[in-house]
């Protein structure tokens, strides 16, 4: 899926990989404050 697109940065292709972890009530949360 993420090989369809052209990535311009590498965040952008990140973001189709990895999507961000949320929480039940869907907040983001940052990699730093996960434990």
């Amino acid at each position: 899926m993420a090989k369809r697109l052209i990535p311009l940065l590498n965040r952008v292709l990140v973001e189709k990989i990895v999507p961000p972890s949320k929480t039940n009530a869907g907040i983001l949360l940052p990699e730093k404050t996960t434990k």
